[in-house]
């Protein structure tokens, strides 16, 4: 299990107790004070589950950035030592080494992407329940 998949897990067990707490509030004779206390629980744990989420997204694709700005540094690099070695051996397996980075950088990409989608995703359904369990 990835980090993304833990984010998502516990986002959406979060929003399963939301609902839950929400429940409490269809209850007959429960008294207004108590009606108040949770949905202010309820907006507050959503509140807070949003935060997470935008945070971790940040920091998730911040990191994958950092690794994006690397493979940018180890190609300059790359493509300078070709330049000095022409003449040996060396040249084919720094093709090869090339080719491998290619892959990686795109496999980045894609990473970036899956993030960027889950992570909207998941705050796309806290807004929805937001929207549900406060507009009662």
């Amino acid at each position: 299990m990835n980090s993304l998949d833990v984010i998502e897990t516990l986002a959406r067990l979060i929003v399963d107790q939301c609902e839950r707490t929400a429940r409490l509030l269809l209850q007959l004779g429960l008294p207004e004070e108590d009606k108040l206390k949770l949905r202010a629980g309820i907006r507050y744990e959503l509140d807070s589950l949003d935060l997470v989420l935008r945070s971790a997204e940040r920091m998730m694709l911040g990191e994958l950035g950092q690794v994006m700005a690397s493979f940018s540094l180890m190609q300059k690099s790359e493509g300078e030592l070709l330049q000095m070695d022409k003449s040996t051996n060396r040249v084919e397996s720094r093709f090869v080494f090339a080719a491998q980075l290619s892959g990686l950088e795109a496999e980045v990409t894609e990473t970036r992407e899956r993030i960027a989608d889950k992570i909207a995703e998941l705050r796309q359904l806290v807004s929805n329940e937001r929207q549900l369990l406060l507009g009662m």
